[in-house]
């Protein structure tokens, strides 16, 4: 009998831990969705880092906040894009071009319970990006910043 009550108790915390799906592989502490994105040319939509011919070089582009409490770069690139990474919502990200050349995000979230989240109100869901006052274009999965 205790045996069968063991495996109860360990098929009860494995479906706990399935339904915080967005944290598993990230020491439950990952809050905030995550997103990808582009710096275009406002008038041609060239690729203005991983084009034809960029204007900024892609390893010194990175997001950062100044909050103290969050520091470092919360930004990678691949071949096509950047993403980040962050753990907790931020209201304001600023993206670092190069030392002329630094802009502003404003990150509007939609904020969903989620029981595996440290932090209230719970999981922030980007809904929208701001970027240097206006709201960034989404194609497909990326955000497209045009500058």
């Amino acid at each position: 009998m205790r045996k069968l009550f063991r495996i109860f108790l360990l098929i009860v915390f494995c479906g706990t831990a399935v339904k915080c799906d967005r944290c598993i592989g990230t020491g439950f502490s990952d809050c905030a969705d995550s997103f990808s994105f582009r710096i275009v040319s406002k008038s041609t939509q060239e690729d203005l880092v991983f084009g034809p011919s960029p204007r900024y070089n892609r390893d010194s582009v990175f997001l950062f906040t100044t909050l103290s409490s969050v520091s470092g770069r919360f930004s990678s690139n691949d071949s096509i894009k950047f993403t980040s990474f962050l753990s907790t919502p931020v209201d304001t990200l600023y993206l670092y071009l190069n030392s002329a050349d630094m802009d502003t995000l404003l990150m509007m979230y939609n904020y969903e319970k989620e029981p595996c989240c440290r932090i209230k109100p719970g999981y922030g869901k980007i809904v929208n990006i701001e970027y240097n006052g206006v709201i960034a274009i989404k194609q497909g999965d990326i955000f497209l910043f045009e500058k």
